[in-house]
């Protein structure tokens, strides 16, 4: 879709099938409307978008990638997709010239390498939040730790990893904004071009139900008070704004707005050319 000067490219690089309980262990199960889930199972999506204004590229996480292959067996799972879609819309591996992570949990930087353990985006600059980045280069007892040590070294090694600082410019129009508690350095990405305003918001918000609900806490929130904080302050600055609000564990292709109706918060979901 349209972003003023930039087009955004909605990317599901993969996806999972989970039992809602896997997810969010302290919503009820008649909670949940009967069109969200399939056979009883929600289809979470490893989602990524990529924002060109046809010089610049800038690509927002990575997906799961090869890193899938660690699942267990029995998962019902698809991976690895990111490259494929991204020859789809005509972009190399070697034209993205920055890659933000909004945070380091494997579903959304393990895309960074190829299978055989080389950069998949040889001249980007991947641009993480410096607390994100310590966080998990010493962490060591988080159990996806090793995996993302594994991703990010490399990197670190080539010299492609920029750590910010508070809030910072990646490209015009294109702003990395603090919203902690899912992970400690976790960030989104605001762009502001020609009118438009899109609020790229990685991991403050899991499910849709999550907008009339932002009590629902997922399980995979390292600070559950801290992310519930964070999600109520962006759903209020987001709400009624005509701000695109895109989120990529959201069905796809995670866009769309955040209304009021009947003085409650809902999502209502944006259109999008459908690429491929």
């Amino acid at each position: 879709m349209n972003c003023g000067a930039y087009t955004l490219y909605a990317i599901e690089d993969g996806w999972i099938m989970r039992h809602p309980a896997e997810v969010f262990p302290d919503v009820e199960p008649d909670l949940w409307p009967p069109g969200d889930l399939i056979d009883g199972m929600l289809r979470v999506t490893w989602g990524c978008f990529l924002l060109t204004d046809g010089s610049r590229t800038v690509l927002v996480d990575t997906g799961m990638g090869p890193l899938a292959a660690s699942l267990p067996g029995d998962r019902q799972a698809v991976a690895g997709q990111l490259p494929q879609a991204l020859a789809m819309i005509g972009v190399r591996p070697d034209d993205v010239q920055v890659v933000v992570h909004t945070h380091l949990h494997v579903d959304h930087c393990g895309g960074n390498l190829t299978p055989n353990g080389s950069p998949l985006f040889p001249n980007a600059e991947f641009r993480v939040h410096r607390t994100e980045l310590d966080f998990w280069l010493h962490e060591s007892t988080v159990p996806a730790a090793p995996a993302v040590q594994g991703v990010m070294q490399p990197l670190i090694d080539a010299g492609q990893v920029e750590p910010v600082d508070g809030e910072t410019d990646v490209a015009p129009g294109v702003r990395l904004v603090e919203t902690p508690g899912h992970t400690p350095g976790h960030v989104s990405v605001v762009v502001t071009s020609q009118g438009t305003r899109t609020f790229i918001a990685g991991d403050v918000s899991h499910h849709p139900n999550q907008i009339p609900h932002p009590d629902w806490v997922s399980v995979f929130d390292l600070d559950p008070a801290q992310a519930l904080r964070t999600r109520e302050r962006v759903f209020e600055q987001v709400t009624g704004t005509g701000t695109v609000f895109a989120a990529g564990h959201y069905p796809p292709p995670g866009i769309g707005y955040i209304e009021m109706d009947d003085r409650k918060r809902i999502f209502v979901p944006g259109t999008a050319v459908q690429v491929a």
